[in-house]
């Protein structure tokens, strides 16, 4: 059972940034998985944990990019919230390169409602912003 389901309602309706989204929860799920089996090797929980800090690099790379394309009012906060994210990634590989993988648990958990959360206000903020830039 995956940790996180992608549905309409974390829609921002803004494409590149759903496909996105879509993409870090599968790699949220991917991760959860690995975690809970114990079929795989701390390695193995390692490269996903690199390849989800990279992804999420490029994620908010884009939004920001966005945010300044659209000259969006609410990009000093969003970038606050953003490096939250990040340094709880880096947590997470810091744990688990210390072997502490039940730990890291509790994080990840934290991760997955952080990033609902994130998506469901201030990433829908940007996407209603967006869109009343675009009818203008």
């Amino acid at each position: 059972m995956p940790m996180l389901e992608w549905n309409e309602s974390l829609s921002i309706n803004f494409t590149e940034i759903d496909d996105q989204h879509k993409e870090l929860i599968t790699m949220i799920n991917v991760l959860y998985d690995m975690m809970i089996s114990n079929n795989n090797s701390d390695q193995d929980v390692l490269n996903i944990i690199s390849d989800l800090h990279t992804y999420i690099l490029e994620h908010f790379g884009a939004e920001v990019r966005i945010m300044k394309k659209y000259d969006y009012p609410e990009t000093p906060a969003h970038i606050n919230e953003h490096k939250e994210f990040i340094a709880k990634v880096n947590e997470v590989e810091n744990l688990c390169n210390n072997g502490a993988a039940n730990t890291s648990m509790e994080i990840l958990n934290y991760l997955s409602t952080w990033l609902v959360q994130h998506i469901n206000d201030t990433d829908k903020r940007l996407g209603m912003f967006i869109h009343s830039q675009s009818a203008n």
